[in-house]
């Protein structure tokens, strides 16, 4: 098996294989996945195998983003407890960096039902927009957005060009994310930008687990992979959400360094360990089924994504509620297990919390400081 980005030899990491998987709109899904390293350039990924092919092909035909929040983008907390969504942070930080024109034409590249298309026609009114996606679903939600023009169902070949090509949450999805992105760069003008966001495996330990994510970048995997491209990296950020990578890039105008001036924003520490990820993920699988045996308690999750339906997965009936700020998703089900605000916990209820520690601890100070409840989560990775 060889690397789908540089073409080194792929590594098999064997203590994933009897992992509880989830698919990437949070729903519980089997184990059985295969992930890999690359020898060469280290990059971690799933080889594209017949099995995971059916697996994916499973997962999109039954794809619901943002269920139990009625199709409204989730909102991202900071641990301060500030929340936005993820289109929000991105569009104003490419604002920030940007001297942005009235009017263009921007496609977003995996646009699903277009919430950083909505969120950018709300700033930009005069732009035009377009998306591209793997079939017309939600064609009928996009056509509402204001000024969109079209929805292409492969790469426009007719030489229309984009003064922006957004790609938020999609390489990682991609099992050619080189060429991929290549026929993304092709579609800017000569001035156009490239704007992508992707989980952030240094910090979003559980992004293996999410059967249908191929790729899993560090940052300086994809400023590489970006630059291998035929781009030159204006920004990149691991603060805009902190989970992601962030990048601003536009076509290369001189053959330059691509880590050379670059804006970089964030913590650049390129320690990642696949087996120390893999055996963390093994802990809380002992530490929650530990806790439901030894505690006389009822054991409700905090949060509603990823890490919660993994928790489900790996817990079966013993989750008993969730925990949101989300106001949109409060007073809902999730899995048929109620989804309550953190006021609402009672005594005799406990929280895990299936987050790096650093993070469950600036929650858990700002929610739970004065109150006698009783909350656990993982060791440090």
């Amino acid at each position: 098996m060889k690397c789908s980005i540089c073409g080194g030899n792929l590594i098999l990491v064997d203590r994933y294989l009897n992992l509880p998987r989830v698919s990437s709109d949070c729903k519980p899904f089997r184990s059985g996945g295969s992930l890999a390293y690359c020898e060469s350039c280290l990059t971690v990924s799933k080889p594209l195998t017949n099995r995971l092919r059916d697996e994916i092909k499973s997962i999109y035909e039954n794809y619901e983003m943002y269920l139990i929040s009625d199709g409204i983008e989730q909102k991202i907390f900071s641990e301060e407890g500030i929340s936005k969504t993820r289109s929000e942070l991105i569009i104003n930080y490419l604002m920030d960096k940007i001297k942005m024109d009235s009017v263009g034409r921007l496609i977003d590249i995996g646009c699903g039902d277009g919430p950083t298309l909505s969120c950018f026609s709300k700033y930009f009114p005069s732009w035009d927009l377009y998306g591209l996606e793997i079939s017309n679903r939600n064609f009928d939600k996009l056509s509402k957005i204001s000024n969109f023009k079209n929805l292409f169902l492969e790469f426009p070949a007719n030489g229309i060009n984009f003064n922006i090509v957004t790609m938020i949450h999609t390489l990682e999805h991609i099992s050619n994310p080189f060429e991929f992105l290549n026929n993304s760069v092709n579609l800017l003008d000569q001035h156009g930008l490239l704007l992508i966001q992707v989980p952030n495996i240094l910090r979003s330990p559980f992004d293996i687990i999410i059967a249908d994510h191929l790729n899993h970048f560090t940052p300086k995997q994809l400023a590489k992979l970006v630059g291998d491209s035929g781009c030159e990296i204006l920004y990149i950020s691991t603060d805009i959400c902190p989970k992601e990578i962030t990048i601003i890039a536009r076509k290369k105008t001189v053959d330059s360094s691509i880590l050379k001036n670059m804006n970089i924003n964030g913590s650049f520490v390129e320690e990642y360990d696949i087996v120390a990820n893999i055996e963390w993920l093994n802990k809380i699988i002992s530490q929650t089924k530990e806790i439901t045996n030894r505690h006389n308690c009822e054991l409700g999750i905090f949060g509603t994504t990823i890490g919660a339906a993994w928790m489900v997965n790996v817990l079966n009936n013993q989750v008993k509620f969730f925990i949101d700020e989300d106001e949109n998703k409060i007073g809902k089900k999730l899995f048929g297990i109620p989804i309550k605000h953190p006021s609402e916990i009672k005594k005799g209820e406990a929280i895990y919390l299936p987050m790096k520690p650093s993070t469950a601890k600036a929650i858990t100070s700002r929610l739970f400081s004065n109150d006698k409840i009783e909350y656990f989560y993982p060791d440090a990775l």
